[in-house]
């Protein structure tokens, strides 16, 4: 069973959540374990808290730095290059994963930890990874929204875990 961050893409205007993509918590964390803290943009991203300002978010100057894992935070039309540069950046370090799943708790054994691992314990540890091809299309939908905060009534939220 996976945690979600779900990246909600909104018409604060119409007060309509347009588009809502949720974004496996495994890959963030396989995200964050390969890319420098530096250039992770998913930490350097201009943020607003919605916790510190009063609505309407779309035409706040941004004030943080990067996305809250576990909270709310808000991406408008300041931050748009840096957006898209993110979702770019997470299909490419996705594109270099070999096969169609990513099973995160088995890559990082040696040979002899997975050969001293039982055939059960292999399967337990198989039930958890995420799929190449959908966090691919969750990726492009996201890219594919990132336009509508040109203008300024549409932000994206990301709910953190």
């Amino acid at each position: 069973m996976s945690v979600f961050h779900d990246f909600i893409f909104f018409n604060e205007k119409e007060d309509k959540v347009v588009v809502k993509i949720g974004i496996e918590d495994e890959f963030l964390d396989f995200v964050n374990s390969e890319i420098e803290f530096d250039h992770n943009i998913y930490d350097s991203i201009s943020t607003v808290n919605p916790c510190k300002v009063e609505k309407p978010y779309g035409d706040l100057i941004p004030s943080e730095k990067g996305f809250s894992y576990t909270g709310i935070m808000v991406v408008n039309h300041y931050s748009i290059k840096d957006l898209k540069a993110m979702f770019l950046q997470w299909m490419e370090l996705l594109d270099k994963i070999e096969g169609d799943k990513y099973y995160y708790d088995l890559v990082y054994l040696s040979d002899d930890e997975l050969n001293n691992l039982s055939q059960e314990e292999i399967k337990g540890l198989k039930e958890y990874y995420f799929e190449k091809k959908l966090l691919f299309e969750k990726l492009s939908c996201c890219l594919d929204h990132v336009v509508l905060l040109e203008d300024p009534h549409y932000i994206l939220i990301l709910e953190g875990i």
